[in-house]
């Protein structure tokens, strides 16, 4: 058999990934090797929130400076500062918003995410007192529990 031909199927065949429950493939060290997405259960406890409707905001951070900037900050001050923070840092963070209320069935989010590495963070507007912001990591697929005086986050399975 032709050298080129083997070398042609030795390289399609490693080529060829699996996917893992349907869910896409993230590749090595973080960084999506095609179209990534991230994937986010959402389930809504009938009293969630104390019976409130409740904003939440995922958000990627690519930059130092804004990824400090973040981490001092709660859920309140990020929906406070949310859209002059995303004015003054144009393409150093995505940010995706969802508003939804207790009881709410929510389908599985799909994510678009970029080919840079980044830091994730969960925002929960919550009516109680906390800091209701929570780090993730944006290349792992999430489950997040909507309670009524917290936010339980944890891995998708």
């Amino acid at each position: 058999m032709n050298v080129r031909i083997l070398l042609f199927l030795f390289l399609l065949l490693t080529g060829c990934g699996t996917q893992n429950r349907g869910l896409p493939r993230v590749g090595v060290r973080g960084q999506p090797w095609y179209d990534a997405k991230l994937y986010v259960q959402v389930q809504i406890s009938e009293r969630a929130n104390q019976n409130h409707p409740i904003a939440l905001d995922l958000l990627v951070v690519y930059d130092n400076e804004v990824l400090a900037m973040v981490m001092a900050m709660t859920g309140k001050d990020w929906f406070a500062r949310r859209e002059q923070v995303k004015r003054d840092n144009r393409g150093k963070l995505d940010v995706w918003s969802w508003e939804w209320v207790p009881g709410q069935v929510v389908s599985l989010q799909a994510v678009p995410l970029s080919a840079r590495s980044g830091t994730g963070f969960i925002f929960a507007d919550y009516l109680g007192t906390g800091d209701h912001r929570y780090k993730i990591d944006p290349y792992k697929n999430i489950t997040i529990r909507l309670l009524e005086k917290e936010v339980v986050v944890g891995r998708l399975r």
